[in-house]
This record gives C-alpha cells, structure tokens and sequence, in this order.
C-alpha cells in the first residue's frame, strides 16, 4: 500500500499544476468576495486538503482545518481529488461564516 501512495503522490508531483483547490466565497459577515484556499498532499493512507477554517470553532482551533479522504488500492488520482474537491465544498456548504458563488 505504502508504495501505490508513493506512486500516487509522485503522479501529483508531476502534473503541469500547483496541487491547490480554490473556492470563490461569500464572506456572510461582509457580503464581500474571498477566497478558500486549500494545499493538497498525501499523509499516511489519506489525500488531504488543509484549509481555512470555515465555522467558528476552526478558526478558533489550534489546528489547522483539513479534509481528507482515505485512500484504497487501484484508486485513481483524478477520482481522489474528485472526492477530496466535493469534501471541502460540503464542508463550505455546511460553513456559517461563508457562501458558495
């Protein structure tokens, strides 16, 4: 398993791309345009995309605000950013401090 995450990882690394999602927002407080900017790696048997937080209680945690989705043998890497990219949006969607455009 250790080696398929390495081949996945090694397949992000060299695409054409920064390995980065970004969600044009609403801000609810302002009603100004922002942006959700997520840096995206592999960590252990999962892809993740660190993020900011989105509720209260991210922003104010001593962590940094990820989702993740666990990966499994024979996955594809277009399928786990697809999954991982759905994630983040639910996890905006779900969010009080921010709307999707």
């Amino acid at each position: 398993m250790i080696n398929f995450i390495q081949e996945l990882q090694t397949e992000l690394n060299d695409t054409n791309w920064m390995p980065i999602f970004e969600f044009e927002v609403i801000d609810t407080k302002t009603g100004m345009t922002d942006y959700i900017t997520c840096d995206i790696f592999f960590q252990g048997k999962s892809i993740l995309a660190q993020r900011d937080g989105v509720t209260l209680s991210e922003l104010n945690s001593k962590y940094i605000a990820t989702d993740k989705v666990v990966t499994y043998k024979g996955d594809s890497l277009d399928g786990l950013l697809e999954s991982l990219h759905e994630s983040v949006y639910y996890s905006i969607e779900e969010s009080t401090l921010y709307n999707h455009i």
